[in-house]
């Protein structure tokens, strides 16, 4: 796994073929519809496509925004103080990393936009199959609204399906797991030792949906 916490950046970054093997085959596997499958779906794709295609640490996945996320021409370009990265579209839809990162944010956005998870359920579940006569969304890219822009991009998802509100973080080692996991074929999460996550915070996750839970006494949340 070339992606890591703390790894260097500011160089380009070429994935190996290795990469790209592990990443095809879990795109290929992670649906984009349907109701909850298509909600930790996009997330993780998109979750997949920034640490393993574009290459940024885990360190900084943790921090990102929607806001931090552009998306013109086919290509999804992720600017921090750190540094920048970009994801290039790919001619198969169902691979292409630029649109699995567009969308994210339209799912995202729509959450945070109309915070009703019945709405979101109901938006998934009318959504196509992405497959080869799917059109590319990168293309255009997604049009967020002011309050999207400032949310964390990679938020934990409960086994409902619903988001947090406020939205929360996952930690580094959280998007680290899963992303072995996917890696690994294991498309629907696993088991994991608890690990520390900000001051006061733990995180773990657990069950075939890979549901994370954050603090002794609060609701699990999916990692």
């Amino acid at each position: 796994m070339r992606a890591a916490l703390g790894r260097p950046t500011g160089e380009p970054f070429q994935p190996t073929k290795e990469d790209k093997d592990a990443v095809q085959a879990a795109l290929r596997g992670l649906p984009s519809h349907g109701w909850t499958a298509g909600m930790f779906g996009r997330r993780d794709r998109a979750l997949l496509v920034l640490s393993q295609l574009a290459g940024v640490p885990y360190e900084h996945l943790a921090t990102l925004t929607a806001g931090d996320i552009s998306v013109a021409d086919g290509v999804a370009t992720i600017r921090l103080p750190a540094g920048e990265w970009t994801v290039g579209s790919d001619g198969d839809v169902v691979l292409c990393g630029s649109c699995a990162v567009t969308r994210w944010l339209k799912i995202l956005d729509l959450a945070v936009t109309k915070p009703s998870t019945k709405t979101i359920a109901r938006a998934l579940k009318k959504t196509a199959a992405v497959d080869h006569r799917s059109p590319h969304v990168c293309r255009s890219g997604p049009v967020l609204g002011e309050a999207t822009r400032g949310v964390p991009l990679l938020p934990p998802i409960d086994q409902w399906g619903a988001l947090p509100l406020p939205l929360q973080r996952l930690s580094p080692h959280s998007t680290s797991r899963r992303t072995r996991d996917m890696r690994a074929g294991q498309i629907g999460g696993g088991r994991a030792p608890v690990t520390p996550c900000g001051t006061g915070m733990w995180s773990w996750s657990a069950s075939s949906v890979g549901v994370e839970r954050a603090g002794p006494d609060r609701q699990a949340l999916a990692a």
